[in-house]
C-alpha cells in the first residue's frame, strides 16, 4: 500500500468505529442476541427507516460484525460480543469513546498549544468533576472501565501471593472487577473498594465479595488494610495529585503495608505509548509514565520498591512497602 493511500485510510479510520458505536447505541446487537430478526422486523423494533437502517446492517456486514442469510440478520463473532449479555461483552467500551472523549480529540491542537485539557476548555470543568454531574455519563465510563478490568486483571491473582492477607484494598476501584478476581482465589482476605459514591452506586444489588467505602482518594483513607491496589489510577492524574493520593495511601498502611501500582509503563511498549498520553493529555493533562517516574512519586512518599511484575501483555505491578 502506498503512503498516500496509508494517509487517506487513516483520514476515515472512524468509519470502521462509529457504525459500531451506532449500533450500540441503537441496541441493533442487543435484538440481535435474542435471535435472528428481518430488516422489517428490526426497523418496526427500534422505530427506523428502513432503508437508512438497511445501510447500517450492510455496513455492519462489512465490518464483520453481522451476517445476512435468508432474510435475517444474525449476530458474528464481533456483533455478538458487542451485545450487553454477552460474558465478554465490550458494549460500553464502544460507547465510551465516540462522545465526550471524541470531542476532546477534535480539539487536541487547544491542549498542545495551552498545555491544558482541550476536555476541561470543552466542558468547563474537569472530566471527573463532569463525571460527578452526568449521570449518565458516568455510567457508561464505569461500565466501560469495568469491562476493560474484567480483561485486564483475569491472572492477577495468580501473579500474586495473598494468601496470609488479612484485608485489601482497591483504591478508586471502580465497580470491583479487580477484587472479584482476588476474591475468586483468596476466600480469606476481607476486601474493600473504595471510590466516590456516585461509582459505587452503580454496583448490582445483591451480594457481592468486597465492602464498598465512599471515600474522596485525595481525603484521608480509612486505616483497613495492609494491602492496598491503585489499578490505572495515578495515569489519571499530574504529578501534584499522583502524589496527594500516594501521600494518602501511606498515612492509611500500617508499616510494613504493600501499595500495588498497576499501570502501563511506557518503555515496555514499541510506541512508547505516545497515542494514550495524547489521550491522557487531552481529557486530563496527565500522561503515560515510565517505572522510574513512578518510583521517583511513591518514594518521595516515603515507600520503598520491591519489585515489577508482568501483568498482561500492556500492563504491570509495581510493588511496593511502607518503610
Amino acid at each position: 500500500m502506498s503512503i498516500s493511500q496509508e494517509l487517506k485510510n487513516s483520514f476515515s479510520s472512524y468509519w470502521h468505529y462509529l457504525p459500531l458505536r451506532t449500533a450500540c447505541q441503537l441496541g441493533v446487537f442487543d435484538l440481535l442476541w435474542e435471535g435472528p430478526l428481518s430488516l422489517a422486523n428490526l426497523a418496526e423494533k427500534l422505530g427506523a427507516k428502513r432503508a437508512s437502517l438497511q445501510l447500517l446492517l450492510a455496513a455492519l456486514e462489512q465490518l464483520e460484525a453481522l451476517t445476512e442469510e435468508n432474510g435475517q440478520y444474525i449476530l458474528a463473532k464481533k456483533g455478538a460480543q458487542l451485545a450487553e449479555e454477552h460474558p465478554k461483552s465490550l458494549k460500553y467500551a464502544c460507547l465510551l469513546w465516540g462522545e465526550e472523549h471524541l470531542r476532546a480529540w477534535q480539539h487536541l491542537a487547544y491542549s498542545v498549544l495551552e498545555d491544558k485539557p482541550a476536555f476541561d476548555h470543552i466542558y468547563g470543568q474537569p472530566f471527573f468533576d463532569y463525571l460527578d454531574e452526568h449521570p449518565e455519563s458516568n455510567r457508561v465510563y464505569h461500565l466501560a472501565m469495568n469491562e476493560y478490568a474484567r480483561d485486564d486483571y483475569a491472572n492477577l491473582a495468580e501473579q500474586l501471593d495473598l494468601s496470609e492477607a488479612k484485608a485489601v484494598m482497591d483504591l478508586g476501584g471502580g465497580l470491583g472487577a479487580l477484587l472479584k478476581d482476588l476474591a475468586r482465589v483468596y476466600p480469606g482476605p476481607t476486601f474493600y473498594l473504595l471510590d466516590k459514591p456516585k461509582v459505587l452506586a452503580l454496583l448490582p444489588a445483591g451480594d457481592l465479595p468486597f465492602r464498598p467505602i465512599p471515600v474522596d482518594f485525595f481525603a484521608p483513607i480509612p486505616q483497613v488494610a495492609e494491602h492496598i491496589f491503585l489499578a490505572r489510577v495515578l495515569h489519571d492524574w499530574p504529578d501534584e495529585a499522583a502524589l496527594k493520593i500516594l501521600e494518602n495511601v501511606y498515612a492509611a498502611l500500617p508499616k510494613g503495608g504493600r501499595l500495588y501500582i498497576l499501570e502501563i509503563l511506557k518503555e515496555q511498549l514499541a510506541d512508547g505509548a505516545e497515542l494514550l498520553s495524547l489521550n491522557m493529555l487531552a481529557i486530563c493533562k496527565s500522561q503515560e509514565r515510565t517505572l522510574a517516574a513512578y518510583r521517583k512519586l511513591a518514594e518521595q512518599t516515603g515507600f520503598i520498591y520491591l519489585e515489577k511484575r508482568p501483568l498482561n501483555d500492556l500492563q504491570s505491578i509495581l510493588i511496593f512497602e511502607k518503610r
